[in-house]
């Protein structure tokens, strides 16, 4: 086996990229390798799921080992613009499918692949797949800057010797989900089985954690206030 870099870890190993930055390579098959299983609530997030972060000065966005993306807006509340909930048929975004009309590749993991590779670089999420004589490679990053876009840039190359008629199918969703209390009340309600009562009860406990910082809050600005009167005095005299 060959040496890693220092603190690759387990799932991949530090490389440098094409332009001379650090990047993870990650290698790890979180769909068989039970190593890859984390201790976590699966009605937030599977426990092979393993994240990496690309954005810019306006938005951010979470990529997926398994290659899809969910889009994160602060403005207006915090929201992903494109949740992953495969239950209601939403996907997030940021993976497409290349198909001849008898073979496909997909960028979603693990995409009907010879070999599917995956780099969690500086300000972007790069996958190279490829099988069924054909590359795809998928590079999804945020400009510079603060524009609220993300730009996905795909290279496809027929390593076959005739010309093909290819088509490229790109999926994002816009299914959304406001992160706030209330919802997360609403999760609980829903999946965890919990009564109306007990909802009622995380509210009024949320509630009274508000009051209760308020309180101190204003005790503390009293406090400071009282100690910056005494301070002045003190100098003046």
């Amino acid at each position: 086996m060959s040496k890693k870099a220092f603190g690759s870890g387990y799932f991949g190993e530090w490389i440098e990229d094409v332009f001379g930055l650090p990047a993870y390579r990650y290698t790890c098959d979180q769909i068989n390798d039970p190593k890859a299983i984390t201790p976590m609530n699966e009605e937030w997030r599977s426990r092979t799921e393993h994240l990496h972060q690309v954005g810019n000065d306006r938005l951010v966005a979470v990529a997926s080992n398994s290659g899809y993306i969910q889009v994160r807006q602060d403005e207006g509340g915090p929201k992903y613009l494109n949740e992953f909930d495969p239950k209601q048929g939403q996907y997030a975004g940021g993976f497409g499918y290349l198909t001849d009309g008898d073979e496909f590749l997909s960028t979603y993991y693990p995409g009907n692949a010879d070999s599917f590779e995956r780099i969690f670089g500086i300000g972007y999420l790069q996958k190279k797949v490829i099988g069924h004589g054909y590359n795809v490679n998928q590079i999804v990053f945020a400009p510079f800057g603060d524009d609220p876009v993300l730009i996905s840039q795909i290279t496809i190359t027929n390593n076959r010797d005739t010309p093909v008629n290819l088509r490229w199918v790109e999926y994002w969703g816009c299914y959304m989900y406001q992160f706030s209390s209330s919802a997360f009340a609403a999760l609980l309600s829903i999946y965890a089985g919990l009564s109306i009562g007990v909802v009622i009860c995380i509210n009024s406990r949320r509630l009274h954690l508000r009051h209760y910082f308020q309180k101190n809050l204003v005790n503390t600005r009293e406090k400071f206030a009282m100690n910056s009167v005494i301070n002045l005095n003190t100098s003046l005299v």
